[in-house]
């Protein structure tokens, strides 16, 4: 009895967590200066979405040294099948679902589901902060739901947290900005991030310019920091 109560009380102590955005990474990842997560359509994109994800990937890793986590990778482990096929088997359960009213294959979709959930809601919930893209006219409900999750958490945060410790929500922008949606619009200036205009000449030369920016003042403010800190001790010594 008391194990089942025990298991019941990490379960709702572990969602807590990842809606409030306090949940810490494992320990293999925080040798990282940072960890971000990268959403984006899975369902309807080409290759299920791998390619950006790899590339701007490796480009946060080596210039930066912030550590990508992707859901395409992770499918295996959340389903036991990689991307290409878990999105097979979904769209199958869908349609029995959808137009059969199929309990059995209900029962196998909620499973699933909630298995990936659970896991990006959990990367998210540790990552510092979080890269979106959105194409236009194209429909992606767990981009959005991701996106928009984030942002509250990450506001939520921010309120107890001191400004240092903000998550801010970037997103990859792919479209004419007139038709960008609003309401994503104001959760992601409400989390302190901002929208990046993204095309076939620049590609996300925007984004990266601006983390170089960033990344520099931070390493600036840093070095600032640490020489006020030394000119402290000098001028009062210990006694």
């Amino acid at each position: 009895m008391r194990k089942l109560q025990r298991r019941k009380f990490l379960k709702k102590k572990k969602r807590s967590q990842q809606l409030f955005g306090i949940v810490l990474p494992p320990r293999s990842l925080r040798k990282y200066k940072a960890l971000t997560y990268l959403a984006g359509p899975m369902q309807n994109a080409r290759g299920n979405g791998a390619g950006w994800r790899t590339r701007l990937g490796q480009i946060l890793l080596d210039r930066f040294g912030i550590y990508p986590q992707d859901p395409v990778k992770t499918e295996t482990t959340k389903t036991g099948l990689n991307a290409t096929k878990s999105k097979q088997l979904l769209k199958k359960l869908m349609v029995l679902v959808i137009r059969y009213h199929d309990k059995e294959a209900e029962q196998k979709f909620m499973k699933i589901m909630n298995r990936i959930i659970s896991s990006d809601l959990e990367m998210i919930a540790r990552c510092n902060f979080l890269i979106a893209k959105i194409e236009e006219n194209v429909m992606s409900g767990g981009t959005l739901t991701e996106l928009i999750d984030a942002a509250r958490m990450f506001y939520w945060q921010r309120r107890y947290m001191p400004k240092n410790k903000k998550k801010p929500v970037y997103v990859l922008y792919h479209g004419r900005p007139e038709n960008f949606s609003a309401w994503p619009l104001y959760f992601i200036l409400l989390s302190g991030g901002r929208v990046f205009l993204v095309s076939r000449n620049n590609g996300h030369k925007e984004f990266l310019d601006y983390m170089q920016t960033k990344y520099d003042f931070e390493r600036a403010e840093k070095r600032a920091n640490g020489k006020q800190t030394r000119s402290r001790d000098i001028k009062s010594p210990r006694q």
